[in-house]
């Protein structure tokens, strides 16, 4: 490989991670909770109610992960205490967010 090659590709290899590096932020940023004592992340939904009891509510879909969202999740919901997010098809807990504002009927409310 000749020289003026290797000092080409060695620019476009710079360029090309100067462009990586200049990627914009995501467009949303969700809060940051705290977990749940007591549960954790690969929990199954019987040990959750072993821990909480049954929910005082239920979502499908709509949970962010970072800036990602997601149609995958059931969030059960508990009044005064958080949600509980649970990945649809493994039915595992993949997330809790003690939360003493929620009201147990939806996410947002």
């Amino acid at each position: 490989m000749s020289s003026c090659r290797r000092i080409l590709l060695l620019v476009a290899g710079i360029v090309l991670a100067e462009s990586l590096s200049c990627a914009p932020p995501p467009l949303f940023y969700p809060p940051t909770w705290p977990g749940i004592q007591g549960i954790e992340p690969g929990d199954t939904p019987d040990r959750v109610i072993e821990v909480l009891g049954k929910p005082s509510g239920k979502v499908q879909g709509w949970w962010s992960d970072t800036y990602r969202f997601d149609m995958d999740y059931q969030i059960w919901t508990y009044k005064g205490v958080g949600r509980v997010i649970f990945n649809m098809f493994s039915q595992r807990v993949v997330e809790t967010q003690a939360d003493p504002d929620q009201t147990g009927s939806s996410i947002g409310e």
